[in-house]
């Protein structure tokens, strides 16, 4: 969508006499678009300040400066808001980005991805984009989340994202991780770690009387390792891990597998699927949904079989875990 200079909004059909709500907040931090001001917004001058005003309650969460606007600057029937209505709009949203330099744009709703050159919501939400060479996170309207309650987990989770765009960390940083392939390896990487540890396995199916396991991982928090499962057959190895209170994500999977494939029964201490469950149980129970949501983290889910093989794919999962 290209830019049409029109300061005094000649080219708009409601023209220069419509009543604008103009941006405000801080600068140098979000630059949040919604679709346009309603009625609410008018009688104030402030925008979202009616019913999608709860994304005010959200940003105020994250802790960083926030500037709240529109990709529509009048009040408009959403019927009327024309695709040239909002291409005469862009030229008000390139002069806020020059004046508050945002580190970080956050489109709400389809209209505000559109003026930034993004048709739609849904396949671009949970990416870092770009326009003019500022960042771009596209998530849900607030009034999208009133009407369907279980898109405001996906709005939080990229309202995370944005924070980690904004404070310069990496959303896609690699988590470190070790490939094990001896006994010996194994022991010196647990002989200084007494607990609680993540664990995690991969497998060939969801079976435990037909299926193997193809690797197992663990993690102390600070990085995961991966090892083949045969190293289970270990005395020393067994003797050690059944020593070491172990967490995981719908724990009695893993641990069954590993009891029925190779004899070893392990302490489990704690598991993040039935604490996520305990504190609510209408919510998305995927290891992936969970951390995109408390911390902003793209899913990583495996797209192929290779892709579960993938050490990183290993290491993510297990790492989150803890």
């Amino acid at each position: 969508m290209e830019r049409i200079p029109d300061p005094h909004c000649k080219l708009c059909p409601f023209g220069p006499q419509a009543h604008k709500v103009n941006g405000k907040g801080e600068k140098g931090g979000l630059l949040v678009l919604g679709e346009a001001p309603h009625i609410f917004e008018r009688i104030t001058n402030r925008p979202f300040t009616g019913p999608s005003g709860m994304i005010r309650t959200l940003l105020d969460k994250l802790g960083v400066p926030y500037y709240l606007s529109y990709a529509v600057r009048c009040q408009v029937s959403p019927a009327n808001i024309t695709p040239s209505v909002v291409t005469n709009c862009l030229y008000w949203t390139e002069v806020e980005i020059r004046e508050i330099q945002p580190k970080v744009i956050v489109a709400l709703g389809a209209t505000a991805a559109s003026q930034l050159g993004f048709p739609g919501v849904g396949e671009y939400r949970g990416q870092v984009l770009e326009h003019r060479g500022v960042p771009v996170v596209i998530t849900w309207h607030p009034l999208a989340v009133f009407r369907d309650r279980s898109l405001l987990s996906q709005l939080w989770a990229d309202l995370q994202l944005a924070r980690r765009l904004a404070l310069g960390e990496d959303p896609n940083e690699e988590i470190p991780y070790r490939v094990l392939e001896t006994p010996q390896e194994l022991l010196d990487w647990l002989r200084d770690r007494s607990g609680p540890l993540a664990l995690d396995i991969e497998t060939q199916g969801l079976q435990w009387t037909i299926h193997q396991i193809t690797s197992i991982q663990m993690s102390d928090g600070r990085e995961a390792v991966i090892f083949p499962p045969q190293l289970l057959k270990d005395p020393n190895v067994r003797d050690q891990l059944s020593r070491i209170p172990i967490v995981g994500h719908n724990l009695p999977y893993d641990l069954g597998f590993i009891l029925y494939h190779y004899g070893l029964r392990l302490t489990p201490v704690g598991d993040s699927m039935l604490g996520a469950h305990m504190i609510n149980e209408n919510i998305s129970k995927s290891l992936k949904q969970l951390v995109s949501t408390e911390f902003g983290v793209p899913d990583w889910s495996a797209k192929t079989r290779e892709d579960y093989q993938d050490p990183s794919y290993a290491a993510r999962d297990v790492y989150w875990t803890y």
